[in-house]
């Protein structure tokens, strides 16, 4: 199978294994091997560690859950840069693949651009000229980027310039987009999908039209939406928002942040 990274990453903490487990059994079906990169758990750091590792505001604001899962992301980035990687496939432990999964990557990689940095092989809402954007998350994402939001251009076949996007459950990564992150984000900001897409400066970034790799985003398996209430967040998970299966209690549990300790 042609693809367009070197290595491939699942981002897994320790308390979950059994993600380890089963991605480990999705991917050797394709016949893909990972490396397992140990996540780390914003809620095992201490108060010294979350001030070095995080901006001031998000030190204060940020869940220890967002803090850890940007934290994961750029351990990485790091790894790509150290062991002179030219790109890398960065997935989280709850990622799924799309049946059509083998045949699109080897079309993408025809079509990818030689000097790209990032390729979303899946993201939400504004990932291609296609999709289809509620209300409710064309309003959120306007107050996040302080405007109307970007939308998404057609580049290829198999691929589109993403407008505003989230969700970094699965892509590839090079060493010069690497760097480039590294330099852009020294600590945790805030959630790192919505980071990168109010950053992306001179990243080049692509994703697959239409997604091949999607993520669960209910928030019984979610380790970063907040679970409570509980009988609401049964009832609203069965609520589908948009084509990619984001849930009602996914979108009201997501947290953007917390109040601070003081």
């Amino acid at each position: 199978m042609n693809v367009p990274w070197e290595e491939v990453f699942v981002l897994n903490l320790r308390r979950s294994r059994d993600r380890w487990a089963d991605m480990r059994s999705k991917l050797g079906k394709m016949g893909m091997s990972a490396r397992r990169l140990e996540g780390v758990d914003g809620s095992e750091m201490s108060v010294g560690l979350v001030r070095r590792d995080s901006t001031g505001m998000c030190a204060a604001f940020c869940t220890p859950a967002t803090i850890g899962c940007f934290l994961s992301h750029r351990n990485a980035w790091r790894q790509i840069v150290k062991r002179d990687l030219s790109s890398a496939l960065i997935l989280k432990d709850d990622a799924e693949f799309g049946p059509d999964f083998r045949d699109v990557i080897e079309a993408i990689t025809l079509e990818l651009p030689d000097d790209f940095d990032m390729l979303l092989l899946g993201c939400f809402q504004f990932c291609n000229q296609d999709d289809s954007v509620t209300a409710f998350e064309t309003g959120w994402a306007t107050v996040l980027s302080r405007g109307w939001p970007d939308r998404a251009v057609q580049f290829s076949e198999h691929l589109s310039i993403p407008g505003f996007t989230t969700g970094l459950h699965a892509y590839v990564l090079s060493r010069k987009g690497a760097e480039k992150l590294l330099d852009r984000f020294e600590r945790a900001s805030f959630h790192v999908d919505i980071a990168l897409t109010l950053d992306r400066g001179d990243m080049r970034v692509y994703s697959a039209n239409p997604p091949i790799v999607f993520q669960d985003q209910r928030v019984s398996v979610s380790q970063i939406a907040a679970k409570p209430p509980y009988l609401l967040n049964i009832l609203f998970d069965r609520i589908p928002m948009n084509e990619q299966g984001t849930t009602f209690a996914y979108m009201m549990s997501e947290p953007a942040g917390q109040i601070p300790l003081i």
